[in-house]
C-alpha cells in the first residue's frame, strides 16, 4: 500500500491483513513520485497499478501476465469499469454503459490495433525493467501515465490493451469531482505536446495515434464557436453563410454521414444524447487547458474526488454554460418574431433552421445544468456486484483484424 497521506488507521489497516505499508518523507511529483519511490522499495519482475479505490478481480494477475512473454512488452493496460453504476458518469443507474465507455470498449482496442495504446495507470501491470531504464514513471507532467508510455514507444517497447475488465472502481459521484479527472488529462497533454512534440522514436501510425488522442482536446474551441454562432444568428438576422438551399442539404449530408460514421464504427457504445451532454460538461475545462500550450502556466496533480459532496455547489466551469443558455433564451423568441417578419432577416429559412438548433441546444444546456447541480450521492457505499464471466465476455470489444 503506497500511502502518500502518511496516515495511521491506513498503516494499522495494512498490518491487521499482512500487507506492506510504504510512505515517503518527501511528496514529490504526485503519483509518479509515488511509483517510482516504490520501484526502489520493492523487488519482482513485474508490478502491478491499482488504485486504492478499485477492487481487482480474482484473475486479475492471470490474465495479464501471459502477455509479457513477449519481451517487448513493457505494460498491459486493463479497462476501467465501474462498480457505482448511479455514478455522475452513468446516464441510467444500473447502465454499465459510462462516459469513458467508448474510449475503453472503442478507441483502446483500436489503438492496440495499432501497436498504439498507451498506459491508464489502473488497473495495469508493467514490467519494471522497462521503466527503469527510463528512469522511472515520467514526473515533468501530470499525466504520467500518457507520458511515460510515449516514451515507452519512443524506444522501442509495447504497450498491450487487455480489454476484458479486470477490476471495478468508484466513478465521481459529481460535476466537481468528476470534471477534476478530464481537466488533469488535458492540461498534462499540453505539458506533454510541449515537450515530446519534435522527439523521433515513433512509428507513423503511433504519430497519427497521438495526434488523434491529443487534437481532441481543441474539439472546445470549434464547438464553442458553433455555439456562440446561433444567438448572434438570432439577434441580428444575419446568417455567416449564404449559399441556399444546395448549400444547406450539402452540410446536412456531411452531418449525417459523419453521424452515421461514428454509429457504426462505435459498435454499439455510441449514446448520442449522452456523448454530446459529457462532451458539452468538459468543453470549457478543456478550453481553458488547451491555453496553458501558448501560455504556460503551473499545473498541480489533483485527486479526483470520488465521494459527493454533502452540500449543492455550482463548479467555476457552470457558469458560462449558464451565460449561454441566458443568451439563447433572450434570443429565441426574436427570432421567431424575424420568421413571422416582425423583424427584417436576411434569410428567413436560415433564422428558422437556426431556431430549432438553438431549442435542441437549449435543452441541452438544461439538461447538463440539472444533472450538474442536483447529481448528489445518496448512499455512504458501494457493494462490487458478482458479474458472471458470460457478461464479462460479452462486453468485450472485438474488432476485425
Amino acid at each position: 500500500m503506497l500511502d502518500d497521506g502518511n496516515r495511521e488507521w491506513v498503516q494499522a489497516l495494512c498490518e491487521r491483513f499482512g500487507a506492506e505499508y510504504v510512505r515517503r518523507e518527501e511528496h514529490v511529483h504526485a503519483k509518479a513520485g509515488n511509483l517510482n519511490h516504490a520501484l526502489l522499495k520493492t523487488r519482482g519482475e513485474f508490478v502491478c497499478v491499482i488504485d486504492a479505490d478499485f477492487i481487482a478481480a480474482p484473475e486479475y494477475i492471470d490474465e495479464l501476465i501471459g502477455y509479457f512473454s513477449d519481451p517487448e512488452v513493457a505494460i498491459v493496460q486493463g479497462p476501467q469499469d465501474f462498480y457505482n453504476r448511479d455514478s455522475f458518469q452513468h446516464t441510467k443507474a444500473g447502465d454499465p454503459w459510462h462516459e469513458q465507455t467508448m474510449f475503453y470498449e472503442v478507441i483502446q482496442p483500436g489503438k492496440n490495433h495499432l501497436d498504439s495504446a498507451f498506459w491508464c495507470g489502473s488497473p495495469s501491470m508493467l514490467r519494471r525493467d522497462a521503466l527503469l531504464g527510463l528512469g522511472g514513471v515520467a514526473t515533468e507532467t501530470v499525466t504520467e501515465d500518457l507520458h511515460t508510455s510515449l516514451r515507452l514507444h519512443q524506444r522501442g517497447w509495447r504497450v498491450i490493451y487487455h480489454a476484458r475488465p479486470v477490476a471495478f472502481g468508484l466513478a465521481p459521484d459529481d460535476y466537481t469531482s468528476f470534471i477534476t479527472q478530464p481537466q488533469r488529462w488535458a492540461l498534462g497533454t499540453m505539458q506533454v505536446i510541449r515537450r515530446e512534440w519534435n522527439k523521433r522514436g515513433l512509428s507513423l501510425t503511433q504519430r497519427l495515434s497521438y495526434l488523434g488522442s491529443t487534437a481532441t482536446y481543441f474539439d472546445a474551441y470549434r464547438n464553442l464557436a458553433l455555439l456562440t454562432v446561433l444567438p448572434v444568428v438570432l439577434a441580428t438576422g444575419r446568417v455567416p453563410l449564404v449559399g441556399g438551399l444546395p448549400v444547406f442539404l450539402a452540410w446536412g449530408a456531411f452531418f449525417a454521414s459523419m453521424t452515421a460514421a461514428n454509429v457504426a464504427l462505435g459498435r454499439g457504445r455510441v449514446r448520442a444524447l449522452g456523448t454530446q451532454m459529457f462532451d458539452l460538461m468538459k468543453m470549457f475545462a478543456f478550453a481553458v487547458a488547451a491555453l496553458t500550450l501558448v501560455i504556460p502556466r503551473p499545473v498541480r496533480f489533483h485527486v479526483t474526488r470520488k465521494v459527493a459532496r454533502s452540500e449543492r455547489q455550482v463548479s467555476a466551469f457552470l457558469w458560462p454554460f449558464i451565460v449561454l443558455a441566458v443568451c439563447y433564451a433572450a434570443t429565441l423568441p426574436v427570432g421567431v418574431l424575424r420568421v413571422f417578419g416582425v423583424f427584417a432577416a436576411e434569410d428567413r429559412f436560415a433564422v428558422g433552421a437556426a431556431i430549432g438548433w438553438a431549442v435542441l441546444i437549449l435543452t441541452l444546456f438544461i439538461l447538463v445544468g440539472v444533472r450538474a447541480y442536483r447529481h448528489i450521492g445518496r448512499v455512504g457505499g458501494y457493494r462490487l456486484p458478482r458479474l458472471a464471466a458470460g457478461e464479462r465476455r460479452a462486453r468485450e470489444p472485438r474488432l476485425a483484424g
